[in-house]
């Protein structure tokens, strides 16, 4: 076996009384290129959304929420799409657009003074 250079790195791992010695063939981490830059911006909207919500800083039918969940999935789908990574570009697509009807639902479409729990 050919003697590694310093970017390679080894580590073991002790499982019971077995050793085991596992060689990572990657380099040490690069710098994040845009589709990893997009993917993190987007999933990163829709935890904010989500976490924003379970403290209750959010309501569900809020300009703030829908439109985060929408741009941040929008953006997911889109870095997906960029990865050839359909199963989540298909999720993350669908998901914006719930999001967008959701905000035309509960936000463009309701009037002034109209509750729509009441409905």
């Amino acid at each position: 076996m050919a003697e590694r250079s310093f970017p390679y790195y080894m580590m073991a791992i002790g499982y019971s009384s077995f050793r085991f010695l596992i060689t990572f063939d990657q380099p040490l981490p690069q710098p994040m290129k845009t589709v990893d830059i997009i993917n993190a911006a987007g999933v990163s909207l829709i935890l904010l959304a989500f976490f924003l919500l379970t403290i209750r800083k959010l309501r569900s039918d809020s300009l703030l929420y829908n439109i985060l969940n929408m741009v941040g999935a929008g953006l997911a789908c889109y870095g997906s799409w960029l990865i050839s990574a359909f199963p989540f570009m298909v999720l993350e697509g669908i998901w914006s657009l719930v999001a967008a009807l959701g905000l035309i639902r509960n936000v463009l479409l309701k009037r002034p003074g109209q509750n729509l729990e009441e409905e």
